[in-house]
C-alpha cells in the first residue's frame, strides 16, 4: 500500500478531503451486496449528503477492497460519480 499523503493529481489527499468533509451536515448511505473473491472485496453504494450550505449532493459509487489475513483493509481504491 502506497505510504504517499498525495494522490495522483499531487493534491495532498488531507487538502482535498478535510473542506470536503467540513462542508457536510450529514449524510445517509446506502451499500449494496459485496461481490467477495478471496481477499479481495467490490462494494456498490450510494450516498445522500446534506450540506452546511443547504444544498444536497447525491453520489454512487464503488469501494475496491483488499483484505489482510487478520479481515482488516490493506487497500482500498473508491469510484464515485454524481448521481
Amino acid at each position: 500500500m502506497p505510504t504517499s499523503s498525495r494522490i495522483r493529481s499531487g493534491i495532498r489527499r488531507r487538502d482535498y478531503i478535510e473542506p470536503t468533509l467540513a462542508a457536510e451536515e450529514s449524510a445517509e448511505c446506502e451499500f449494496r451486496e459485496p461481490i467477495v473473491d478471496g481477499n479481495r472485496a467490490a462494494v456498490a453504494w450510494s450516498a445522500e449528503t446534506r450540506l452546511k450550505d443547504g444544498g444536497t449532493e447525491r453520489l454512487a459509487g464503488v469501494s475496491l477492497l483488499r483484505f489482510d489475513s487478520d479481515g482488516l483493509v490493506t487497500e482500498q481504491r473508491d469510484f464515485w460519480a454524481n448521481a
